[in-house]
């Protein structure tokens, strides 16, 4: 199973990928969703490392718990991935609506902004700076 993580690894904080190291994608995952934007505190406490037992298993919670060595971590929303992910599966089911289901762009966007949670006008940004990146180089002439 991929973890929604795993396409974007190199957007992710160092605190992230020393997750991911210690317990795999899928758990680090689950500790995003869980905990994202919080500090949390890798130890024995009866709070914090009861709540990490529960959520990724009493194994990957030793882990983690000697991986930060019982410090205090900060751990990201990872808004930066998760906006790449949106982007990504945006452009991509647009282009399904297009090309198979042979919709306009516009007659898409009316399904996909509430989708998505955005507007069409960050759809048309999302869009141009899709094609500027993807456009191929075109070697010069002379």
């Amino acid at each position: 199973m991929r973890s929604k993580f795993e396409d974007v690894s190199e957007y992710l904080p160092e605190s992230v990928l020393g997750m991911i190291e210690a317990v795999g994608f899928v758990n680090t995952d689950k500790i995003i969703a869980q905990f994202g934007g919080s500090t949390f505190k890798f130890s024995d406490g009866e709070v914090y490392f009861p709540k990490l037992k529960e959520l990724i298993g009493p194994e990957s919670a030793v882990k983690l718990r000697q991986y930060f060595m019982g410090e205090d971590t900060y751990i990201p929303r990872c808004e930066s991935a998760l906006r790449i992910l949106r982007n990504a599966r945006l452009q991509a089911d647009l282009d399904f609506m297009k090309e198979v289901e042979k919709k306009s762009i516009r007659t898409a966007l009316l399904e996909l902004c509430p989708k998505y949670s955005i507007s069409d006008r960050q759809v048309w940004k999302i869009l141009k700076k899709s094609r500027i990146t993807s456009a191929p180089n075109q070697a010069t002439l002379f």
